[in-house]
């Protein structure tokens, strides 16, 4: 029925109802965004205060949701799916609305003025990431706007993978991006990438104490100064194994800390043939133990995105 209207809305002459027409143009979708004007005006997450934290660069309140709504779909609480933004449409909507438009420019303008250079700092975990999504969603509805400030400030330019896809877009920042996955250590001492689907990095135990030993120390650390870790290895390889060590593992402790011996480069090659299956190319400097011959070696993955369970 509907193919025989849109041929009639394209001959002269013709009158249809204005509802059909609207229907026909997908100008009669309504959304009802005074759920947020609602929860915006309201006595337990307004946002007056939301406004006020931001510009005190520290993040209190639980009104992330409703203040910097992400595309539907990211969350699985109530609160993501009630405040989820369905598409391009209805964020278009959002925008264009009078009040809620002009209070997300104001708060995101803020953002940017509150003089914290980071946005973890300011907003926490896992809301940072929430704000990322929401501003990669406004930002392609309206490009140039102040959404692509915030984006290059403080996510160095990286949009949300997941709201680019959900949307089918792309753009030329966006073409063969691959977002860093957060790296999760469990309780049991399994190493997971928790946004690539809870994979596990598999490592044999001498391994994974290297490699653990070198996450715990984001400044680095010299292979020659390994000597002055042995104790430290010694107490995580322990942990990984809670029956004892044995003879062996004690020696292929004194091995690894040996400067002189190659060992620890050794150990280092098999980290990074551990994340090669599950790490994206242009990521995989960032999970593995790197650095120039002679000078301090680390993992360079930002610490922000690791996670120790306890």
């Amino acid at each position: 029925m509907a193919r025989y209207f849109k041929q009639a809305l394209e001959l002269k002459n013709v009158s249809l109802p204005k509802s059909f027409v609207d229907a026909l143009k997908g100008e009669s979708q309504h959304f009802d965004l005074e759920r947020f004007v609602k929860a915006q005006d309201s006595d337990w997450g307004s946002y007056v205060e939301a406004l006020a934290e931001i510009k005190e660069g520290h993040k209190r309140g639980h009104w992330i949701w409703y203040i910097f709504p992400q595309i539907k779909g990211l969350g699985h609480s109530h609160n993501s799916e009630f405040y989820g933004i369905s598409g391009k449409d209805e964020a278009r909507s959002y925008l264009e609305h009078p009040v809620l438009g002009a209070r997300l420019r104001e708060i995101t303008k803020a953002f940017l003025e509150c003089g914290n250079p980071s946005a973890y700092n300011v907003l926490g975990f896992p809301d940072v990431l929430k704000v990322q999504s929401c501003m990669t969603l406004f930002d392609i509805i309206s490009p140039q706007d102040i959404f692509a400030e915030v984006l290059d400030r403080y996510y160095e330019g990286n949009r949300c993978e997941k709201t680019v896809r959900r949307l089918g877009y792309r753009d030329e920042k966006m073409k063969n991006q691959v977002l860093p996955s957060k790296l999760t250590i469990t309780k049991d001492y399994r190493i997971v990438l928790s946004d690539y689907n809870n994979i596990e990095v598999k490592m044999e135990p001498i391994v994974k104490a290297i490699y653990l030993l070198f996450l715990k120390h984001p400044e680095g650390i010299a292979f020659k100064c390994l000597p002055d870790f042995r104790k430290e290895l010694t107490k995580i390889y322990s942990d990984l194994r809670p029956m004892g060590l044995s003879e062996k593992a004690l020696q292929s402790i004194e091995d690894v800390t040996n400067p002189l011996l190659n060992s620890i480069n050794e150990k280092c090659s098999r980290i990074r043939a551990a994340f090669i299956p599950v790490v994206d190319e242009s990521l995989l400097n960032d999970y593995i133990i790197t650095g120039k011959s002679g000078e301090t070696k680390k993992i360079s993955l930002s610490r922000d995105l690791v996670i120790w369970e306890k």
